[in-house]
């Protein structure tokens, strides 16, 4: 493993975070009405985050007891169940797809639209810049783990938990207005 293979993967990895994210943080408001909508978004956050504390700190335990291929392993079997509840969910009013237009035609439709609206390109950047040069935790933290802290796979697993610890707090306290009755604040 060289340099390169992981600013490649990085680099790859940022690009597929800035359409993933919000595409999917964008799905929610379908999913639930409007009024429950500040509630949804900080489930999802809670979700999204609680799996950031168990995942990492299972997986350092599965690496330091039985190796990288257990962990990589249980990542893979733990997807099963998020693409079964992907494909039972149902939305009504969802647009039935145009035929004879492809993926590809309808993902460059999207960039399209992306590039020629000033607010939804501005958006699209600075989530691409943040995707690759400062959300990119899984390439800095497990370096910090070993290099700065000089700690293994154990020790990395539990570094990545006190992270979701930390946003799974946040979740928590931006879900705490709406659970009064009162509207949040959007950041």
């Amino acid at each position: 493993m060289q340099f390169w293979h992981v600013a490649v993967l990085a680099a790859l990895y940022g690009l597929a975070t800035t359409l993933d994210m919000p595409s999917r943080q964008s799905y929610i408001a379908h999913l639930v009405p409007r009024g429950d909508l500040m509630n949804a978004i900080a489930l999802n956050s809670a979700v999204f985050n609680g799996a950031r504390v168990v995942g990492p700190a299972v997986a350092g335990l599965l690496v330091a007891r039985y190796g990288t291929a257990a962990a990589f392993l249980m990542n893979g079997a733990s997807f099963i169940a998020v693409l079964a509840a992907l494909a039972a969910i149902r939305t009504e009013g969802a647009p039935s797809p145009r035929r004879g237009v492809g993926l590809r035609a309808e993902i460059a439709e999207g960039v399209r639209y992306a590039a020629g609206t000033p607010r939804v390109a501005l958006v699209m950047s600075l989530l691409m810049v943040v995707s690759l040069f400062v959300v990119n935790t899984s390439v800095l933290v497990p370096l910090i783990a070993r290099d700065v802290l000089h700690e293994g796979a154990h020790g990395f697993g539990l570094l990545m938990a006190a992270l979701g610890v930390s946003h799974l707090a946040g979740a928590a306290l931006r879900a705490r207005p709406a659970l009064r009755g009162t509207t949040a604040i959007s950041s």
